[in-house]
């Protein structure tokens, strides 16, 4: 089963509490493979070793689950649901639709599930690409860790592109505009920990200068992943990532491979992660 599937139905209330034990409410994305899922295992692995109880909640987007959600034309015809499962190795976790979800910053707003949610737990973090899944903790005024991986544009410009022209108007006219005001706030209002230097320059850039940061680093399983001597090969470079990803710039990385070639001892290149699209195969061949 995949991670993060849901194991249960519909749920109005929230389940499984465990007596003693305090809880900590995890905001993220949808569970399954990519950065911010590595993130989550840490925090939930970091919580359970100090005798924390993780608990995960997520919006559920409405291209996966279209009747968890209402849309702005089923407004009278459904409430917004959820579903309670389990992820992250037995993490309770709560699956939650939203209110409109064309437009964006409905996704993480503070519906009864999520306020049934929050007074379950005595903390709540935030862990996803940008801060807003911090949303419903900003609009009831709690107290809030969010470790931050981008901006919001930075999150989605490469998704942008391809848009359909009413999309990128309701973009720039309406989800634009109250996102920005929102994401502005809450890096105001919480304790943010960003996940490099370059966010915590761009996130700085969007909040002003009021804004406080820690830079908190992607973690790394040193157990498993260490060096070996004698085992690196002269001019081998490595890259382990979503190739197929743009925001990696795997373009810029081929043409780099490619100029060390031109002057010097053959260096070869191993990409690991993903599928390699047709502009990287042209890539590859052009170079």
């Amino acid at each position: 089963m995949p991670l993060g599937a849901p194991l249960g139905v519909r749920c109005d209330e929230p389940e499984g509490v465990v007596m003693g034990r305090p809880r900590v409410l995890v905001s993220t994305i949808q569970p399954g493979p990519g950065g911010v899922n590595t993130l989550v295992e840490f925090v939930v692995g970091t919580l359970r070793k100090h005798s924390l109880e993780p608990v995960i909640a997520h919006y559920l987007p409405y291209s996966v689950s279209p009747e968890l959600s209402v849309p702005s034309f089923r407004l009278l015809q459904r409430t917004v649901g959820s579903v309670r499962g389990s992820a992250y190795d037995g993490c309770e976790s709560h699956a939650i639709g939203a209110w409109m979800p064309e437009l964006e910053f409905t996704h993480y707003r503070a519906t009864r599930h999520w306020q049934r949610l929050m007074a379950s737990c005595e903390a709540h973090v935030s862990v996803a690409g940008n801060v807003l899944a911090a949303t419903a903790f900003w609009q009831t005024g709690r107290p809030f860790v969010a470790w931050v991986a981008t901006d919001w544009a930075g999150d989605r410009k490469d998704r942008v592109r391809g848009f359909s022209w009413p999309r990128k108007m309701l973009d720039r006219w309406i989800n634009g505009p109250v996102i920005q005001r929102h994401e502005r706030a809450m890096l105001n209002a919480g304790t943010i920990l960003s996940l490099s230097d370059y966010t915590a320059r761009t996130l700085g850039m969007i909040a002003g200068p009021a804004f406080r940061t820690d830079v908190l680093p992607m973690p790394v399983d040193a157990e498993r992943f260490h060096p070996v001597p004698g085992a690196a090969v002269a001019r081998r470079i490595g890259f382990c990532g979503r190739i197929d990803d743009p925001r990696k710039n795997i373009p810029l990385l081929l043409r780099a491979t490619a100029i060390l070639n031109q002057g010097g001892p053959p260096t070869t290149l191993y990409l690991i992660g993903g599928r390699p699209t047709e502009d990287l195969r042209a890539a590859v061949q052009q170079l």
